[in-house]
């Protein structure tokens, strides 16, 4: 009775898919002798990379192992020749080490400084918020007042601070490098980084190492700051130069404050485009990569413009006997002058704009005068 159930039951399973009983068991013994095999095989291959291994490191532990035990000796001798003092000490910086590690450990965990960063950053955005709302307000009642009161804020808050801390400005004005590396170092790193970047864009190769666009014909003037032919002539009512040239003025209150130069733009022009695949977006941003190179180098330019007629006339007035004279007995005061004065000059205030515009006229017309002179003299003789 039971063998006809049996057989009954295997049929319906073989009806619905299922194999007979002694193909199961086929197959099971073929996945044993695989298994098996895979295993042999697998403890043979990973004996063969193993072994020779671990010969090697016996043999190294044999061979240092006498050393390893003589150095551990000495160095328990040296620790219990010292005193208790040095002990204690070592202790402390042991624990001061660890107390490091885990309040780093937790510092990164909780995200103290990014939250730190970023509120900085906020309070800095609201403070500019607010002095460029109380600047428009000047703006609107004056706006020579409001573009002179930066420059006399900035100098009273020098002057307050060398009245109050004297012996620290002197000593950053006297015995540090500060003036040499605000006056000479920083901006000839920065021209040389300016003017790879130049290099690598009239090459046609972005300093990312994309590939950009020619850039566009724009009005240029040459290093002396004198604008080529063909592009407006710089003055005060020109706020905003463009480039190597001179463009038209802005008619933000803001942005007009902004007298030109180094990394300051106009609002629209501040924010970079976005990156995308469109041709469009990808022009827009090889033209935006090509204006902040142009005010880069006019800003470098600028700076040495007024770098070279500062300190030119600042030499030429210490060799007249009487202004020389007065210049060296206030020595004391001439260094925090110089120190306050090219920190000016790198300040996002445009000082250096500000300065080429007065300045540079002054000295192309000195340069005029002094050229047309030896012209004439050339013709006399």
């Amino acid at each position: 009775m039971s063998s006809i159930v049996y057989d009954k039951l295997n049929d319906n399973l073989q009806l619905l898919g299922f194999g007979a009983r002694e193909e199961y068991y086929d197959a099971f013994v073929e996945m044993a002798a695989d298994a098996r095999r895979l295993a042999i095989s697998s403890s043979r291959f990973w004996a063969l990379v193993l072994g020779p291994l671990y010969r090697l490191l016996a043999f190294a532990f044999r061979r240092s192992s006498p050393h390893v035990k003589r150095a551990a000796a000495l160095a328990w001798e040296w620790q219990k020749s010292q005193s208790n003092e040095f002990i204690a000490l070592e202790i402390v910086g042991a624990v001061a080490l660890l107390l490091l590690y885990l309040l780093k450990r937790h510092i990164a965990r909780r995200r103290y400084l990014p939250r730190l960063v970023s509120y900085v950053e906020g309070k800095k955005r609201r403070l500019k918020a607010r002095y460029d709302a109380a600047l428009a307000k000047v703006y609107n009642f004056n706006a020579t007042l409001a573009s002179v009161l930066p420059h006399f804020v900035y100098f009273s808050c020098c002057y307050l601070l060398w009245r109050l801390a004297r012996p620290a400005v002197s000593y950053l004005a006297d015995d540090t490098y500060a003036i040499p590396i605000l006056s000479t170092f920083y901006p000839v790193f920065g021209s040389v980084a300016v003017l790879q970047r130049r290099a690598l864009m009239l090459e046609g190769q972005a300093p990312d190492g994309s590939l950009t666009p020619p850039q566009s014909s724009t009005p240029s003037s040459s290093a002396s700051g004198k604008p080529s032919s063909g592009t407006p002539s710089s003055t005060p009512g020109s706020l905003k130069p463009a480039g190597l040239g001179f463009a038209s003025p802005l008619t933000s209150p803001t942005a007009m404050l902004r007298v030109g130069g180094g990394k300051r733009r106009s609002s629209s022009a501040s924010a970079a485009p976005s990156k995308s695949s469109d041709p469009a977006s990808a022009s827009a941003d090889a033209a935006f990569a090509a204006e902040e190179l142009s005010s880069d180098v006019n800003a470098a330019v600028q700076y040495w413009v007024v770098f070279g007629v500062v300190t030119a006339t600042y030499t030429f007035l210490s060799y007249v006997p009487v202004v020389g004279s007065y210049t060296e007995s206030l020595h004391a005061l001439s260094s925090p002058l110089k120190l306050f004065f090219f920190l000016w000059l790198h300040l996002p205030m445009d000082a250096t704009e500000l300065l080429y515009r007065y300045l540079c006229p002054l000295a192309l017309q000195f340069a005029d005068k002094t050229t047309g002179k030896r012209r004439r003299r050339r013709k006399r003789r």
